[in-house]
C-alpha cells in the first residue's frame, strides 16, 4: 500500500499504522560490540518525531559483548519498529559482509535510508523529518548529512568535524571532500547501485562508506545541513588509530579509486586520477616516515 502521513511530527515509538502501509524511511544500523553506547543509540532513534511509517533494521555482526543482550530487549518493546540480523558468526573480514548487509537493509520497501553505527547517536529528534522532507520536497538531490559533534575517547575531548564550505555538494564535490558521516546521512534509496560491486566490502577496502557517498552522489546534488544533529564516537574498541589499519587504508584508497573509475561520469575522472597520485604519494611518504 501506499505511503500515508501524519498531520504533524510525532516519536516514532508512539506511531500506530496499519500494516499494510509500507515504511517510508528504513533506518540502518551497524552494530559490533557497542553496549557502551547502544542504548543512547536507540533511545536517540526512537524518539525521532516525523509524520511518516519508519522501520529500525539492525545489523549485529555476531557481537560478544551485551550488545544482543541490549538490542533484544527493545525488540521486545518496539516489535513492530525493529527487525534484526545477527549471523552465527563474525562476517566483517569474509568478503560478502557489505553484501549481506546491504541485502537485509534494502530488504525494507522504504524509499529512503538513514544510517547510523551503535557507537553513534543522534541529538536531534526533528533531525529524520528534516532531512527526509527536504528529499522529498528536492527531488533532484540523492543525498543529505549534517554536522556532527565528535567525541574522542582517547583524550576526553570533543571537537568539531571538518565540514564542507557550501551546502549543496556535486559529485565531484564529495570526491574532492569526502566526509560525511555514516550518522549523519540520510538518502534515496533509488540512487543506489544495484546491485552493489562485488569489491564494495571491507575484506578489500576499509571504508565501504566512502564508495556509497560517492556512487550515491553521482545520481544527485547533496544537501549539507550546517547544524550539530548527531554525536560521533571514536571508541576504544575502534581500529582506525592503529597503525596497520592506517598503513592498509592508504592503499585501500588506491584501490577505490581505481575500481571508481569505471563507475563515474568522465567530468569525475580527471579528480579520480588526482586523488589516486595523491594517496601513492602519500602512502610513500607513510613508509619512509616509519624508516626514519
Amino acid at each position: 500500500m501506499d505511503n500515508f502521513f501524519l498531520d504533524s511530527p510525532l516519536e516514532i515509538y508512539k506511531h500506530n499504522w496499519d500494516e499494510e502501509i509500507n515504511p517510508f524511511v528504513s533506518i540502518n544500523i551497524n552494530v559490533f560490540n557497542h553496549e557502551k553506547f547502544l542504548e543512547k543509540c536507540l533511545s536517540g532513534i526512537i524518539n525521532q518525531r516525523t509524520t511518516f511509517k519508519v522501520d529500525i533494521l539492525i545489523f549485529d555482526d555476531a557481537s560478544s559483548d551485551d550488545s544482543n543482550k541490549i538490542l533484544n530487549h527493545y525488540k521486545k518493546l518496539y516489535p513492530e519498529l525493529i527487525k534484526i540480523f545477527q549471523p552465527h558468526k563474525n562476517l566483517y573480514n569474509s568478503g560478502y559482509f557489505f553484501e549481506t548487509c546491504m541485502n537485509f537493509f534494502n530488504s525494507s520497501l522504504s524509499e529512503f535510508n538513514a544510517t547510523c553505527e551503535g557507537d553513534d547517536y543522534w541529538i536531534d529528534n526533528n533531525k529524520l523529518q528534516k532531512q527526509v522532507m527536504f528529499l522529498v520536497n528536492n527531488p533532484s538531490y540523492s543525498l543529505t548529512f549534517h554536522k556532527i559533534k565528535y567525541i574522542n575517547e582517547f583524550n576526553k575531548k570533543e571537537h568539531y568535524f571538518d565540514y564542507p564550505k557550501k551546502e549543496v555538494l556535486s559529485n565531484i564535490d564529495v570526491i574532492w571532500w569526502h566526509r560525511i558521516p555514516t550518522c549523519s546521512r540520510v538518502f534515496r534509496k533509488s540512487s543506489q547501485p544495484s546491485p552493489w560491486p562485488k569489491w564494495v566490502d571491507p575484506a578489500n577496502i576499509t571504508s565501504p562508506d566512502i564508495v556509497q557517498n560517492i556512487l550515491i552522489s553521482a545520481k544527485g546534488k547533496v544537501k549539507f545541513f550546517n547544524k550539530e544533529m548527531a554525536v560521533y564516537n571514536k571508541n576504544l574498541n575502534g581500529i582506525t588509530h592503529n597503525i596497520y589499519h592506517i598503513k592498509k587504508s592508504y592503499l585501500s584508497y588506491i584501490y577505490i579509486y581505481l575500481k571508481l573509475l569505471k563507475h563515474l561520469p568522465n567530468k569525475s575522472k580527471l579528480v579520480i586520477i588526482y586523488k589516486i597520485i595523491y594517496h601513492i604519494l602519500y602512502y610513500i611518504k607513510f613508509n619512509l616516515s616509519r624508516l626514519f
